[in-house]
């Protein structure tokens, strides 16, 4: 039996190949099946999905679901909430909207040196930035790109 690969072990494109070409999509855009997107055709396979990208100084988070569940996102009716563990940290992004509330938690295991280099860069820009991705009709587009400034009773509990 094969061990299993997470993708950083077995795709190929630089996380900053990915991030500067999510930077350059029109918001609403397809997200192309050729080229540093072609990884999210590959890993998504269910809503809900989120991965970490990290270039220098610079981080981005995808989060992928279904169209109608992200459309109310913007980052004036968003809060945090954060919750430490032995193993991981999770901030739930919190968004209210006309009655509706959706939670989108993003889990970082301390393990996984990537998620630490991630969380330290959010902690110490006190920015989270997350890149929308809507799943529609067999294709992945870009919903929105969005920059939250997280609160400092936030960013206090993110761990060194």
């Amino acid at each position: 039996m094969e061990p299993l690969t997470s993708f950083e072990e077995s795709f190929s494109v630089p996380d900053g190949d990915i991030i500067k070409e999510i930077n350059e999509i029109p918001t609403g855009s397809e997200l192309s099946r050729d080229g540093a997107c072609s990884f999210f055709y590959d890993q998504i396979a269910d809503a809900g999905s989120n991965f970490l990208f990290i270039k220098d100084e610079d981080h981005l988070v995808c989060y992928a679901d279904h169209d109608d569940v992200l459309e109310s996102i913007n980052s004036d009716n968003c809060k945090f909430f954060i919750q430490n563990d032995r193993n991981r940290t999770v901030l739930m992004l919190i968004n209210r909207e006309g009655g509706h509330e959706i939670n989108i938690p993003f889990t970082f295991k301390h393990e996984t040196q990537r998620d630490r280099q991630v969380l330290g860069l959010i902690k110490k820009s006190a920015t989270l930035k997350v890149c929308l991705l809507a799943i529609a009709y067999g294709s992945i587009f870009k919903e929105n790109l969005l920059e939250f400034k997280m609160p400092t009773d936030v960013t206090a509990l993110i761990p060194e």
